[in-house]
């Protein structure tokens, strides 16, 4: 019994896969053949949303790159980029925060990151 207790204890477990990855890449391939509008605009926002949730910073990067420019677009930048931060992906969200184009929630933006401010 004494050996198998110390034989479980030093089986090495497999860190389990990042979720959503595959399913993520795959979501965003199918926003990008929607026809553009209001749709494609949503349905790329909330994609976003969802890959900084799962700390993939490319996905955020590919479906903020497709989204139309505006407030909107910078907000979203924005709420990615200090999710990303906040699960320590702080290049990735550095990478996020630099396409907001208001140059004054880049730079509020930039400074959570840098100071650690996510929270």
């Amino acid at each position: 019994m004494l050996l198998l207790v110390l034989f479980t204890g030093c089986v090495r477990q497999e860190p389990a896969p990042v979720a959503g990855t595959t399913e993520l890449s795959g979501r965003l391939e199918a926003a990008l053949a929607m026809k553009d509008g209001t749709a494609k605009h949503n349905t790329l926002v909330k994609l976003a949303e969802n890959a900084a949730q799962a700390g993939d910073g490319e996905v955020v990067l590919n479906a903020i790159a497709a989204v139309d420019t505006g407030t909107a677009r910078d907000n979203t930048c924005a709420i990615c980029s200090l999710v990303l931060a906040k699960h320590g992906k702080t290049s990735e969200a550095t990478a996020v925060a630099k396409k907001i184009e208001n140059e004054t929630q880049r730079n509020n933006t930039l400074t959570q990151i840098a100071t650690g401010g996510t929270n």
